[in-house]
């Protein structure tokens, strides 16, 4: 059986800072004006890297911890500085 990598196309990409507003879920976070007023400091807060799909709209890539690790995979994906 052969392995096979199936690929797609990225258009663009894009970085967004995430916020866990419940165990296991997601969403964009945006501080002005902060969309979850009751969450705690101790919230977690992560960052995403995604890339778009003409037609399809865009595809998590990976989320990590720290704006630094999201944007050395996005230089190393694109060959691009940030």
């Amino acid at each position: 059986m052969d392995n096979k990598v199936l690929r797609k196309r990225f258009d663009a990409y894009e970085l967004h800072r995430l916020l866990e507003v419940e165990e296991g879920v997601w969403e964009q976070w945006d501080p002005e004006p902060d969309p979850y007023p009751d969450l705690d400091d101790e919230s977690v807060y992560s960052w995403g890297l995604y890339g778009h799909v003409t037609g399809e709209g865009l595809h998590v890539i990976t989320m990590r911890p720290t704006l630094d690790e999201v944007v050395d995979l996005y230089e190393r994906i694109t060959g691009e500085a940030y």
